[in-house]
């Protein structure tokens, strides 16, 4: 009956195909952490067997991702997203700053927004040089996350037993230097946390260096990370190290867009190494999670 009123009240040039599959997006998107097909049934009034073929479909054009029994919004609304968003919007606000990076660090800088899952999606990339075949081209991809030092900023906001529910017990390789034990990944964690940012280094591909910092918002909560990525030959783990000033100068300037006071954006190591007071504070187990 719930449907026939819904099917009643639908407009005369809509498809109600379209029109209950776009609710169930939004109702997704309310959720913290996703939402079972059951539940976006009773909470859409759908029946059962029209809201898992409606889940199927948007699954298998990305636009959902399942996690367990659990469904959450997918890479493809993201690339779908900052392609919408090339001229309003948050990548239009903060497109010049991460252009002007790219320029100053000579590298590819890319832009990405944390997920509900504590994945991340690339949602904007600029670049001054071509980087290679695997990660020429990153808007809408996700790299896994003890791999890529994107996926490491986001790991060091959580704890340890978060970590392996994310993870499983033996991440495993992608390249030949990938940490995959779970005591080196918390000790490489402790030292995110200390000097504020990430680094890889032939960890996601071999010939790869890349670091990230990252954005946080005006209540210290981690929305996106920047990163800077190059090859090798020409951007190894020492001039990525120095490029960070630059990043998080950068990932200041985005958070300021977001109306972030200027201590949010992020732990600032200096000469010394000295760590960003929010940084020493999560290190503890007291800094946002």
């Amino acid at each position: 009956m719930s449907e026939q009123r819904d099917e009643a009240a639908t407009g005369q040039h809509s498809n109600r195909s379209v029109d209950r599959a776009l609710r169930l997006l939004r109702m997704v998107a309310r959720t913290d952490g996703g939402a079972s097909a059951s539940e976006l049934a009773a909470a859409t009034s759908l029946a059962r067997p029209t809201t898992f073929r409606l889940l199927a479909t948007l699954e298998e054009n990305g636009l959902l991702d399942r996690v367990g029994h659990r469904y959450v919004l997918g890479g493809e609304l993201a690339r779908l997203g900052a392609l919408a968003d090339q001229r309003t919007g948050f990548v239009m606000r903060v497109r010049s700053r991460v252009e002007l990076a790219a320029q100053r660090l000579e590298e590819t800088v890319t832009l990405s927004v944390r997920r509900p899952t504590d994945e991340l999606d690339v949602v904007l990339q600029e670049s001054a040089q071509r980087v290679g075949l695997t990660v020429a081209d990153m808007v809408g991809q996700r790299w896994p996350m003890h791999a890529s030092a994107t996926g490491k900023v986001v790991l060091a906001e959580l704890d340890e037993s978060a970590v392996r529910r994310l993870l499983g017990e033996e991440p495993p390789p992608v390249a030949s230097r990938t940490i995959t034990g779970h005591a080196r990944l918390q000790a490489e964690l402790a030292e995110v946390r200390a000097r504020g940012y990430a680094t890889i280094d032939d960890e996601l591909e071999d010939g790869i260096v890349s670091g990230a910092v990252p954005v946080r918002d005006d209540a210290g909560a981690l929305v996106a990370t920047l990163a800077v990525v190059g090859p090798k030959h020409r951007f190894g783990l020492a001039a990525c190290r120095d490029a960070m000033p630059e990043l998080l100068a950068a990932a200041h300037d985005i958070a300021k867009s977001l109306g972030a006071s200027p201590t949010d954006t992020g732990p600032a190591a200096d000469d010394g190494g000295r760590a960003h007071p929010r940084t020493a504070a999560a290190a503890q187990g007291r800094g946002p999670r």
